[in-house]
C-alpha cells in the first residue's frame, strides 16, 4: 500500500516563471511514501489531503512525481524544466465515495491503479501548446473530503 500526500492549495510567488516551475499548484502529489508513513500534524492539516491505496505499490505511483518538460523528445541531460509536476489531482473528484471506491478489497490492483488515474489529469493534454500554461480544471475545495 502506499499513501499520496496531495496539495489542496496553489502556492504562488511574484515571479511566474519561478512560479509555474517550481511552485506546488493545487492537486499536485508533493510525495508518495510507504503504508503507515509517519505524517506530521501540518502534512494532516487542511492545506494537504493524504491519499491511501491499498495494493498499489510505491513505484507504481511516482509517475506524479515526474516534472513537465518543455520537450520530452530531447536527451535527458538536454531537458529543460517547464512546471513543477506533469500530472496533478482533480480536486473535485476526490469524494469521499470516488476515495471509498479506491479502499474496495474486491478490486485488483490493476483496476485500482487506474481508478487512482481516472482522478488526475495530465497537463500536457489540456490544450497546452509550446509553452503556453495552461492551469488545472476548476476546483470546488468544499467538496474535498479528506481521508
Amino acid at each position: 500500500m502506499c499513501e499520496l500526500l496531495i496539495s489542496r492549495i496553489s502556492r504562488s510567488v511574484a515571479d511566474s516563471e519561478k512560479d509555474r516551475r517550481g511552485c506546488y499548484k493545487e492537486g499536485m502529489t508533493i510525495t508518495v511514501e510507504v503504508d503507515g508513513w509517519g505524517w506530521t500534524p501540518t502534512e494532516r492539516g487542511p492545506r494537504y489531503q493524504i491519499i491511501e491505496v491499498p495494493g498499489i505499490d510505491v513505484a507504481d505511483v511516482l509517475e506524479w512525481l515526474a516534472p513537465q518538460y518543455v520537450d520530452d523528445e530531447v536527451p535527458e541531460d538536454e531537458k529543460v524544466h517547464f512546471r513543477r509536476r506533469r500530472r496533478a489531482f482533480k480536486l473535485v473528484a476526490l469524494t469521499h465515495t470516488n476515495l471509498q471506491i479506491l479502499q474496495n478489497e474486491e478490486l485488483n490492483d490493476t483496476t485500482r491503479l487506474n481508478k487512482l488515474r481516472s482522478l488526475t489529469f495530465d497537463y500536457r493534454d489540456d490544450g497546452e501548446a509550446e509553452g503556453e500554461a495552461v492551469g488545472p480544471p476548476p476546483t470546488a475545495s468544499g467538496t474535498v473530503v479528506a481521508s
